[in-house]
Order: C-alpha cells, then sequence, then structure tokens
C-alpha cells in the first residue's frame, strides 16, 4: 500500500477506529488523579501505537 493511500485510509478510518478504542482505554484508564499532562502523553502513545497497528 502506497503512503498516499495509507493516509486516505486514515483520514476516512482513523477517526471512528480511532474513537472506539479509546473510548475503551479511557474507561479502563479513569482516575480522577490523572494530570491533564498525563492523560495527553497517555494519548499521544496511544495514538502511535495505533498508526503501528494499522501498518
Amino acid at each position: 500500500m502506497r503512503a498516499e493511500e495509507l493516509i486516505e485510509l486514515g483520514v476516512q478510518k482513523g477517526p471512528e477506529i480511532s474513537r472506539q478504542l479509546l473510548q475503551l482505554e479511557c474507561k479502563q484508564l479513569d482516575n480522577p488523579s490523572l494530570t491533564k499532562e498525563e492523560a495527553i502523553a497517555f494519548i499521544k502513545k496511544y495514538l502511535y501505537k495505533f498508526v503501528i497497528d494499522i501498518l
């Protein structure tokens, strides 16, 4: 699959898939003491993992 095709697929399917998966992950991570910075770091790490899984 070419880079352009992969980007297009990510643009089309990424938001829908990542929203569902992120909801599942965040339910497991539900923690009132989590700081905003920690949450952002988690989401970045998670999205990176998600991209690697697509490849």
